[in-house]
């Protein structure tokens, strides 16, 4: 059985466990574990923030356990858009940072997580790709990329393939730098340049022989 069948299956049983199928069932969410509830939480926030810059969708949530606390926690985004291979490194950083920021930094979840603080290597993510007509993404774009555990894989479908894809691989820390070196180039090329220095008030034109001979007349029939 290849990946992407694996990872079709991944995905509906991660968005069966995820929170909104809960809610679809008539389920409180005040009724599942308080880990959950919390995580559901970061989720959402960490959600919003991303969406000021990308349209991104959560389709499936999951996580893993070890003596009773979270040793990992996976997501599964979904966007509507074709992405060049530098566009899918950012908004994986993007994804990454944000989420561990807010995991971290959430003082009620602390209690439940194995690690502390939370790494990249505690999270795993997926990103599906389809068009903006919700039409499956071909060879030779990126459909699907996420990380998982300390490498960003970048999957292609083989031409004229349904399921068979090539892959790329890439360390996150290497990711990271990639993305931070072009975000400074960036910033460099786009700084506007400096306003010119306000241009001094000319000084005021001498009056000519005439514009004086009728000045003299006027102030002599005042």
């Amino acid at each position: 059985m290849n990946r992407s069948i694996v990872a079709y299956i991944m995905f509906l049983c991660c968005f069966f466990l995820s929170f909104s199928f809960y809610e679809s069932l008539g389920f409180n969410l005040n009724e599942l574990p308080k880990a959950d509830t919390i995580i559901n939480a970061v989720l959402d926030k960490t959600l919003m923030e991303l969406r000021s810059k990308y349209p991104l969708s959560i389709i499936g949530v999951g996580s893993g356990q070890e003596d009773k606390k979270r040793i990992m926690i996976g997501v599964s985004f979904l966007l509507n858009r074709s992405l060049s291979k530098d566009e899918c490194r950012e908004l994986l950083v993007d994804i990454t940072e944000a989420l561990l920021k807010n995991i971290n930094q959430n003082e009620d979840l602390q209690p439940y997580l194995y690690n502390v603080p939370f790494s990249y290597k505690n999270i795993k993510i997926d990103v599906f790709l389809r068009y903006p007509d919700q039409s499956s993404i071909g060879y030779p774009h990126i459909f699907m990329f996420g990380l998982t555990k300390d490498n960003i894989d970048y999957d292609v479908r083989y031409p004229n393939q349904q399921y068979g894809y090539s892959r790329q691989e890439e360390p996150y820390e290497e990711a990271l730098k990639i993305v931070q070196a072009q975000r400074s180039e960036r910033a460099l090329t786009t700084t506007p340049e400096p306003s010119p220095a306000p241009m001094a008030d000319p000084e005021p034109e001498k009056p000519t022989f005439f514009q004086r001979v009728c000045e003299r007349l006027r102030e002599f029939f005042k």
